[in-house]
């Protein structure tokens, strides 16, 4: 798949590195060659994952919605970088799902 063209792409089986660093250093330095890390309310990187008594639907294994993440900024991300740490059979949950919106919007034309 190609990001310039389909806006959506994948890296998986990724070689871990000779040193070990923090995830978010490892997402942060790919973000950092594409462009500036913009912060958020959530900070520079954070952690989504399952937990108890969650304050936002992001932190639970349910299925969301079609969604654009960070909508009601004055200046939404551009691009979005995800970095799935853990892959096993003992994750529930996680699932993406995405849309080219650009292809809805010109087919309701």
């Amino acid at each position: 798949m190609s990001f310039g063209k389909l806006g959506v792409g994948t890296r998986a089986q990724t070689k871990e590195p000779k040193t070990p660093f923090p995830p978010f250093a490892r997402v942060g330095s790919v973000a950092g060659r594409i462009g500036g890390v913009m912060p958020t309310i959530y900070g520079q990187f954070w952690d989504v994952k399952t937990v108890a008594n969650p304050i936002n639907c992001a932190y639970t294994n349910h299925a969301l919605d079609l969604h654009q993440d960070l909508a009601y900024y004055e200046s939404p991300p551009g691009i979005q970088l995800l970095h799935c740490v853990r892959f096993d059979e003992g994750i529930k949950g996680g699932d993406s799902t995405f849309v080219d919106s650009f292809l809805v919007a010109e087919r309701l034309r």
